[in-house]
């Protein structure tokens, strides 16, 4: 099971489903349209299951609300227009990775070396394990 953070147009979850997974995919409010709707037109998986909620990154214990899952996963969630809510977004991945337990996976397109660097160094800083991985590194599986 897997919670996806910021899953835009859910391609990604609805990737995690097809393979198999009961995936949660979260959203701001404001895409939460375009993502239910791309789900329900493009439904490819039968093994797995996906559902979709509203999870608010400024909202100090939104991810509270989450259900428990084994994993979350993330791509681009981290880019200069979306600085204001950063902090947030560091404060869902603290809450899953420390008291979850949870590990995780993050794709990212680095686009601002201090946007980037600050981010991922702040995860750092509270003992959260970063690293960068190439392609080939990933599991077999993957």
């Amino acid at each position: 099971s897997v919670v996806e953070l910021g899953a835009g147009i859910g391609l990604v979850a609805m990737t995690l489903a097809s393979m198999g997974a009961d995936v949660v995919a979260t959203e701001r409010k404001i895409a939460l349209p375009i993502l239910e709707r791309n789900v329900a037109e493009n439904r490819p998986f039968e093994t797995g299951s996906l559902k979709i909620l509203e999870l608010d990154w400024t909202k100090e214990t939104s991810w509270r609300f989450l259900p428990k899952t084994e994993y979350f996963v993330g791509s681009d969630l981290v880019f200069p227009s979306n600085k204001d809510a950063q902090e947030g977004l560091l404060q869902v991945i603290l809450g899953l990775v420390n008291e979850r337990k949870i590990s995780g996976w993050i794709s990212h397109e680095p686009r601002n070396d201090q946007a980037d660097y600050q981010f991922w160094g702040k995860l750092q800083e509270h003992k959260v394990a970063v690293r960068k991985m190439n392609s080939d590194e990933l599991p077999k599986d993957f």
